[in-house]
C-alpha cells in the first residue's frame, strides 16, 4: 500500500449539511489534510476565478487525506 488514504465525500443534498462517519483502515495519522471548495456546487473557474479553498458548506466536495 501507499503512505496515505484519500476519502472523497460529496453532499448531493444542496439544502442542508449532513453528518458522516468514516471508519479508516489505520489507527493513527501523522497528518490530516482537508481540501474543499467555496462558492456553489455548480460553479467553476472556467471563465473567471470563483472557486477557492474553504470550510465545508452543504453541497460541496471534500477530500480528506490521512498520511501514515
Amino acid at each position: 500500500g501507499g503512505n496515505y488514504v484519500a476519502v472523497a465525500v460529496v453532499n448531493l443534498d444542496l439544502g442542508k449539511d449532513h453528518t458522516i462517519e468514516i471508519k479508516l483502515p489505520l489507527a493513527t495519522a501523522s497528518k490530516i489534510t482537508v481540501h474543499t471548495l467555496t462558492e456553489g456546487p455548480r460553479d467553476t473557474n472556467m471563465d473567471e476565478r470563483r472557486v477557492a479553498a474553504t470550510t465545508l458548506p452543504a453541497g460541496t466536495l471534500a477530500i480528506v487525506v490521512f498520511e501514515k
